[in-house]
C-alpha cells in the first residue's frame, strides 16, 4: 500500500470517528431530556403562540425609548428597548404550566 493510500484510508477512518463521536455527544445531550409526542411538542408551541398573541405589543409602557432631533430637524427615535419580557415570559410559562401536571420531585 502506498503513502498515499494509507493517509487516504486513515483520513476516511478519521471522519468516520467524528461522525460517530458527534451521534454520541448529540445522545448525550438528549439522555436526561422529557420525551415528549408530536401532539404535545403542537400543543405547546400553540399555548406560546396563545401567549404571545395576547400580549399586547402596543403598549407603550413596555417599551423604553430615547428621541434624537436629526440634522434635517427631523425627530427620530435613537434607541427602542423591550421592558415588557418579564409579563411576556409569565404568560407564555402560564400557558405552557396549564398544559402539564406538577408532580413533586423525588430527591430521595
Amino acid at each position: 500500500m502506498k503513502k498515499e493510500e494509507r493517509v487516504e484510508a486513515n483520513k476516511k477512518m478519521s471522519d468516520g470517528y467524528i461522525d460517530d463521536l458527534a451521534k454520541a455527544e448529540q445522545e448525550l445531550k438528549d439522555f436526561n431530556k422529557p420525551v415528549l409526542t408530536s401532539t404535545q411538542l403542537a400543543d405547546i408551541e400553540a399555548a406560546i403562540q396563545k401567549a404571545t398573541e395576547d400580549f399586547n405589543f402596543d403598549e407603550p409602557d413596555t417599551f423604553e425609548y430615547e428621541f434624537n432631533l436629526n440634522y434635517e430637524n427631523k425627530i427620530e427615535i435613537e434607541s427602542l428597548n423591550f421592558t415588557g419580557h418579564y409579563e411576556l415570559n409569565e404568560r407564555i410559562a402560564k400557558e405552557i404550566f396549564a398544559l402539564f401536571k406538577e408532580v413533586e420531585d423525588d430527591n430521595s
